[in-house]
């Protein structure tokens, strides 16, 4: 589900449908879950994210509007903000079996973000 399709204005506001609402925290709570179980705290380092959609129909999606909803959902889960990610690659395939996100978060370090 994407953000940039869904998002109305209304009064001047930004208005996320619940049925947005609901897919990202699903996505976060499970993110959380995952981490908790591996012992790990989102982290505040620098990170590269590799998500791969595989999506259940050939209806047409845009590949960059993917992400957004993806990457807040992983923000307190997995890392901190998603202002960390750094390198990002996103990939879309067709599987009409079992639609499903894979995503890929690791930790990277670039010396002269680091430096502040």
């Amino acid at each position: 589900m994407t953000k940039s399709n869904n998002v109305k204005w209304w009064r001047g506001k930004m208005r996320i449908p619940a049925r947005i609402k609901r897919y990202e925290q699903a996505l976060h709570d499970f993110a959380k879950k995952k981490m908790k179980k591996a012992k790990r705290k989102p982290t505040k380092k620098l990170v590269k994210v590799k998500i791969i959609y595989y999506l259940g129909t050939k209806r047409r999606k845009d590949l960059q509007n993917l992400p957004k909803t993806t990457m807040d959902a992983l923000n307190e889960a997995v890392y901190v903000d998603d202002s960390q990610v750094h390198e990002l690659s996103i990939t879309k395939k067709l599987d009409r079996k079992n639609p499903r996100i894979r995503i890929i978060v690791q930790e990277m370090s670039d010396p002269a973000w680091s430096k502040g």
